[in-house]
């Protein structure tokens, strides 16, 4: 029979679960060094994330696209395992479920006082350490760390648990070398190619005979901007058009599509990355009603996750939808409209509030947010959709490096392109606007860098006339930039790994910001876009008393950012 230290009976009866750790009651054993302690905080980290990983897999099979993405729920579930190890006094799952248990030295329970020391005061002074004070466990004879000096505590394993630490230490080494080997799969795997190296030409090393080749292409291939995009649906299901925000050409060039995509091409969706998804039937009523409402299309902004998306351009593109439909008979389908973006309370983003952090969380996984929106609502109806989102969204092929003092750390998950052409490949096609390729450093956003000098060189060898063309397999394919972000980290990537297709409206120098909606700052909301002024500093206190006032501010200072 087991003795149970500390109160001197025997450790049976009472209410443990078979197998696992009674706070109160447990066999005599040893300390528990290093190895064991470690795969419990694994088990601890684990143990969240599988279940994370099992709730965003459901509800990726039901095709609910979630609030909270697999990384915000595993965050969430994270704090929540702290939580339970503070709240049980040390007696986590991964402890429990290797036959561990947190006590005083003397075999009793830790007190709050001394448990609180230990993970408060003795854990910060492991950390602070650099991780020495819990390495000290494996020099010390007692198997025990800083921590456990402070507070006076041990960790013990208890013999009767063998078996279950066992089966439980061969799962836990299954599971992180299957998830160590998809992590690494993950985050180092990029697509195969569309050019080797050794063809790879650096716009630093181009000769004006490359600019002629680029330009001669298109002189022979290109297309208007509106034709080419509209002859991309014959090939491709869904077409993502990346832009870079609040470029006035950029919606005008959106908005002419229109009448074409859905005559010519069949289109009868636009996804648009600057609507909430739950406003999907609110722009839906706009576009269909007999009468356009300008303020209805100011309301599905004003709810946009940047609250102050106050652009005329974008409401237009409604507009030129609303017409569209207007003018079918009777009966035609409707050319409908779907919104992407999560329900994130955008002004909980701007301003301090108590519910910042839970938007922020909200922010994470965006792109897994709008690729199910678009697989439920485009693919899984064998629809066509034109999806107009920013820059970097819409990378199909490409992954984004993450980079720390100029050295490649990891390459980014991928983003919302990458995750409908893995899975739906040439049903999807990209087509980025014409946009600024910033360096690593020394250059500002406005500078015209050495890839964008190239590429204008290039459109003013073509007399500046908007063009759109194929990126891959033509002489543009092969061309980089080893000083410019998108390329310096990854040497084989070239030009059609960021680009599909691409298009060509005006030089970046002429291209204009979009315009401000009158009236889009309201009596509701002229509090917050105080505060938001006020926190930015484009205001001063007192400056601006009603909402037109401040309306009329907000438009003079968006005019000045042009």
């Amino acid at each position: 029979m087991a003795r149970d230290l500390g109160t001197g009976s025997d450790n049976t009866g009472g209410n443990c679960l078979p197998g696992l750790i009674c706070p109160e009651r447990y066999s005599l054993g040893a300390n528990a060094g290093l190895p064991l302690r470690a795969t419990a905080l694994s088990l601890d980290v684990a143990i969240p994330l599988l279940l994370a990983w099992t709730i965003d897999a459901f509800l990726d099979w039901l095709d609910v696209p979630a609030s909270f993405s697999f990384e915000a729920m595993a965050i969430m579930l994270l704090g929540a395992s702290v939580l339970l190890n503070l709240v049980s006094k040390g007696h986590t799952p991964g402890k429990c479920l290797l036959g561990l248990a947190l006590r005083r030295q003397n075999g009793r329970s830790l007190s709050w006082a001394r448990f609180l020391v230990r993970e408060i005061v003795g854990k910060c002074a492991c950390i602070f350490s650099l991780g020495l004070g819990f390495l000290w466990m494996a020099f010390s004879k007692q198997k025990r760390g800083w921590h456990d000096y402070i507070a006076g505590s041990v960790v013990i394993s208890r013999p009767d648990c063998l078996r279950q630490r066992a089966v439980t230490l061969v799962l836990s080494l299954t599971l992180c070398a299957s998830v160590l080997a998809t992590l690494l799969l993950n985050l180092w795997v990029t697509h195969a190619r569309n050019v080797t190296s050794s063809e790879a030409l650096n716009v630093a090393n181009a000769s004006r005979a490359d600019m002629a080749v680029c330009k001669e292409y298109l002189r022979q291939h290109a297309q208007s901007p509106q034709d080419y995009v509209i002859s991309k649906f014959t090939e491709h299901d869904v077409v993502i058009i990346g832009e870079g925000h609040q470029v006035r050409e950029n919606c005008e060039f959106i908005s002419s599509l229109m009448n074409g995509l859905y005559h010519q091409a069949g289109v009868c969706c636009f996804a648009m990355e600057m609507i909430k998804y739950k406003n999907t039937d609110l722009a839906n009523e706009l576009v269909t009603a007999k009468e356009y409402d300008e303020e209805k299309a100011k309301q599905i902004f004003r709810d946009y996750i940047w609250p102050s998306w106050g652009y005329k351009e974008y409401m237009d593109q409604l507009k030129a939808i609303w017409k569209v439909n207007r003018a079918l008979p009777p009966g035609a389908e409707k050319l409908k409209v779907v919104g992407l973006d999560k329900d994130i309370p955008g002004w909980d983003l701007y301003l301090e509030s108590p519910h910042s952090i839970l938007a922020w969380l909200m922010c994470i996984g965006r792109d897994d947010y709008m690729a199910r929106v678009l697989r439920r609502e485009v693919f899984n109806k064998r629809s066509k959709a034109l999806v107009q989102v920013g820059a970097h969204h819409d990378f199909t092929r490409y992954r984004q490096p993450l980079a720390l003092n100029n050295r490649l750390v990891l390459l980014r998950p991928a983003r919302l392109g990458a995750l409908l052409y893995g899975r739906y490949k040439d049903r999807v096609f990209q087509v980025a606007l014409h946009r600024q390729y910033p360096m690593v450093k020394g250059f500002q956003d406005t500078e015209v860098t050495p890839f964008l000098a190239f590429l204008e060189r290039v459109f003013q060898l073509n007399d500046d006339r908007p063009v759109g063309f194929d990126v891959e397999g033509t002489p543009f394919a092969k061309l980089r930039d080893g000083d410019s972000y998108y390329f310096c980290f990854q040497r084989n990537v070239t030009f059609s790994d960021i680009a599909q297709g691409y298009v060509f409206l005006k030089p970046l120098r002429q291209l204009h910001k979009v315009s401000w909606a009158d009236g889009f700052v309201t009596d509701s909301t002229f509090e917050k876009w105080t505060q938001r002024g006020l926190r930015h500093g484009w205001l001063k206190k007192g400056e601006c008393r009603t909402a037109s006032e401040l309306n009329e501010k907000v438009r003079s200072v968006e005019a000045s950012e042009e």
